[in-house]
């Protein structure tokens, strides 16, 4: 009986290395038929002009990064079939210099005349190009334009992957009101800037319809450097809080003349989006830290706070590759070549970009996709041409020189709908 167990045994070794052969020739003529597919496939290109250097320069170079992780994790996911035919992406960045009026434009030819581009992405200074979208009219996705009067308003064509400032900018003012109980808002801003121009716009609007008071509205020309007039005109009105308009570049350098000012125990409030990379490169150690210890940004989620486990770890991921903290705008970025991808699917084509513009207006929200977009009506993505999500604000941790979530919210006009204020927001950072 042993002796028949032990002939079985012998017999049955041939066909198990016969399957394991076969199991092996197959798997690796699968990897050849999906490696051979990636090799052949068409390249379609995702043009981009953003600011890499500049004025707006702490901005450009993380946008760039997240769009290029996007396009790596379609790509390494095999690609992605559109009529019948397979294609993988590569992304085409130029740089604007932060001068969209001068610089911007030339770029935006380039891409779109010469390199046939079949969706523009640009970043900042919409309005420059409204001439080129009507002679040379294609999809333009916005990934940081969310200046008032809305930029959707420059042309049809032009898609804001964010929420408006609307959205965003009333719940600084309602936090300011309602859960820091001040209501005297000494703003300081530059009118110049169309961004700056809108938070004031708004911030005045807010005060009105919660109870506060605009104290101080003052403005400062482009390009300062010294805000001390300003400022002294500013705490003559005796307010209770501070609120900041304009980007990152603009706000912080005034934060630190504040507190350079001594000017330490009142809310800082702007819609800066600033990480605390950016506050350590804008500010400087190591003052950086002391400075934002009473600043509160509002403006749009933050992957690091997010409870989607993909975006956690593209938070994860974006740190450790680029050794910079990823903010609102960095999720938009990457989700973009995820929409082009999404909406040439739909139209079935990669050239047409008028079928492409159409498939867009009525788009899904790509699974794929980490910015946590509010549905729209159908589970479309754009309401409109504007995709939403919700509002953050932050406070600074300083005895971890970061930042964590104080508020969230999404502003339906100027109600503050779906909020949730965090105590001891510090605590678990």
């Amino acid at each position: 009986m042993q002796l028949d167990f032990a002939r079985r045994a012998r017999a049955t070794r041939p066909c198990a290395r016969r399957l394991r052969l076969l199991l092996t020739a197959a798997l690796g003529f699968t990897l050849f038929v999906q490696y051979a597919k990636a090799e052949n496939a068409n390249t379609v290109t995702v043009g981009a002009i953003l600011p890499i250097t500049g004025f707006l320069s702490t901005l450009g170079p993380p946008e760039r990064d997240a769009m290029q992780m996007g396009v790596e994790a379609i790509n390494k996911a095999g690609g992605f079939d559109v009529g019948g035919q397979h294609y993988t992406l590569t992304l085409k960045v130029l740089d604007d210099e932060s001068n969209p009026a001068a610089v911007g434009v030339n770029a935006y030819r380039q891409l779109v005349d010469v390199d046939k581009v079949p969706v523009v992405v640009i970043a900042a200074g919409t309005r420059n190009y409204q001439a080129l979208f009507r002679r040379s009219p294609l999809p333009v996705l916005n990934i940081l334009d969310s200046t008032y009067p809305s930029i959707l308003d420059v042309d049809p064509h032009v898609f804001l992957l964010r929420s408006d400032t609307p959205a965003y900018v009333p719940g600084g003012v309602w936090y300011l009101k309602k859960v820091l109980n001040k209501e005297r808002i000494g703003f300081i801003g530059s009118a110049a800037d169309p961004y700056s121009a809108g938070i004031e716009t708004w911030v005045k609007k807010a005060a009105e319809a919660y109870g506060a008071k605009v104290v101080a509205d003052v403005n400062y020309p482009l390009g300062t450097t010294d805000f001390a007039p300003f400022i002294q005109a500013t705490m003559a009105e005796n307010p209770d809080s501070i609120y900041l308009g304009g980007v990152t570049q603009e706000v912080l350098p005034v934060a630190k003349q504040l507190y350079q000012k001594g000017i330490r125990d009142l809310p800082v409030v702007h819609d800066s989006g600033a990480t605390p990379t950016q506050a350590k490169q804008i500010i400087g150690e190591p003052l950086y830290n002391e400075v934002m210890a009473n600043n509160y940004d509002f403006a749009g989620t933050l992957p690091e706070t997010s409870d989607n486990p993909a975006t956690k770890q593209f938070y994860k991921d974006f740190l450790s590759r680029f050794k910079e903290y990823p903010d609102d705008l960095t999720m938009w970025a990457y989700d973009t070549p995820f929409v082009l991808v999404t909406a040439m699917q739909k139209a079935g084509s990669v050239t047409d970009r008028e079928k492409i513009y159409q498939a867009m207006l009525d788009m899904p929200i790509p699974p794929q996709t980490i910015s946590g977009w509010i549905p729209a009506e159908g589970g479309k993505l754009f309401h409109g041409r504007d995709a939403q999500t919700l509002s953050e604000g932050m406070g600074w941790c300083s005895d971890k020189k970061t930042i964590a979530p104080v508020f969230i919210y999404f502003m339906d006009g100027l109600k503050v709908t779906q909020d949730k204020v965090v105590k001891n927001a510090c605590a678990d950072r």
